[in-house]
């Protein structure tokens, strides 16, 4: 697991954030580990409507975990993982490039868990698509309390947050 940093380190937060990925026969495992010290988890907002597992958009404006995946040449692919299990996935030839994004038909959910154990929220998503070990991805969050949005994330490399940036893709799939 790796340790996900604030975007804002002065912020006040009580969140500790790790991730991993790794490639399980061409499906790739996202695991997202939310440790609250405040214990502030039930207070965490999420999207609402459609029922757990379904296809939604705008997961990002609320808590959502995602990881871009750097494809061939300049495209990419977006995953955003809900703490239910709703999920999207969208394809970008370029940075943010098409708006709105086009959501990737071969990328499908295949499995989810999620556990609360005391001050700890899990989730772990199943995607598969064509996926290989050579391909590079960042792990990245928003956490949205009552109070703040919060932007976590392997690197930030700029003045604001932007996930969608090549230069954060640095992470190697494992295989296992």
């Amino acid at each position: 697991m790796q340790q996900l940093v604030p975007f804002d380190p002065k912020q006040t937060s009580s969140f500790k954030i790790e991730a991993s990925a790794e490639l399980k026969g061409g499906v790739l495992h996202l695991t997202y580990k939310v440790h609250d010290l405040k214990r502030e988890v039930q207070g965490l907002v999420w999207e609402s409507g459609g029922a757990p597992g379904e296809r939604q958009d705008a997961l990002w404006q609320s808590t959502c975990f995602e990881s871009f995946v750097s494809m061939v040449a300049r495209n990419y692919l977006e995953l955003n993982i809900s703490p239910i299990g709703n999920w999207n996935a969208y394809t970008f030839s370029d940075h943010r490039t098409p708006q709105p994004p086009t959501p990737e038909a071969g990328v499908k959910l295949v499995g989810f868990k999620r556990a609360v154990d005391g001050d700890t929220l899990t989730s772990i998503a199943q995607f598969s698509g064509n996926f290989q070990a050579e391909h590079l991805l960042s792990l990245c969050c928003v956490i949205k309390t009552k109070s703040q949005t919060l932007f976590f994330a392997n690197v930030h490399a700029y003045k604001k947050p932007d996930f969608h940036q090549r230069d954060a893709r640095v992470i190697a799939v494992k295989t296992v």
